[in-house]
C-alpha cells in the first residue's frame, strides 16, 4: 500500500490482501445527516433500486437525489424507476460532469 500514517522518519509497510468487495451507496443531507447502505458484491442497477425503495419510504420532502454516471445508472431498469420516482417525492439528477 503506498501510503498509511507512520511517525516522521520512520518506514511502515502495509501488506495488501485480497479480501471481499464491499460496495457503498450513500445519501447526504443538506444538515450533514449521512445514511449508507452497503453490499458485499458488486453494485448493480437492481441493489440500487432497492436501496432507493427503502430510503423512499422514509422522506416526508420532496427530496433531489443526485448520481454519478455509473453504468447501471442509465439501465433500463433504472430508467423505469427514475419515471416512477418523478410521480412521487423522489426526483433524480444523473450527473453528466464530475
Amino acid at each position: 500500500m503506498p501510503y498509511g500514517w507512520q511517525p516522521k522518519g520512520k518506514h511502515c509497510g502495509i501488506l495488501s490482501q485480497k479480501s471481499a468487495t464491499t460496495n457503498v451507496f450513500g445519501l447526504l443531507s443538506k444538515e450533514n445527516d449521512f445514511e449508507a447502505y452497503a453490499i458485499n458484491a458488486s453494485m448493480n442497477a437492481q441493489c440500487l433500486s432497492a436501496f432507493i425503495d427503502d430510503f423512499a419510504t422514509r422522506i416526508k420532502q420532496p427530496t433531489v437525489l443526485v448520481l454519478d454516471n455509473a453504468p447501471f445508472h442509465h439501465s433500463d431498469h433504472m430508467k423505469k424507476k427514475y419515471s416512477a420516482m418523478e410521480r412521487g417525492r423522489l426526483i433524480y439528477l444523473v450527473s453528466t460532469n464530475l
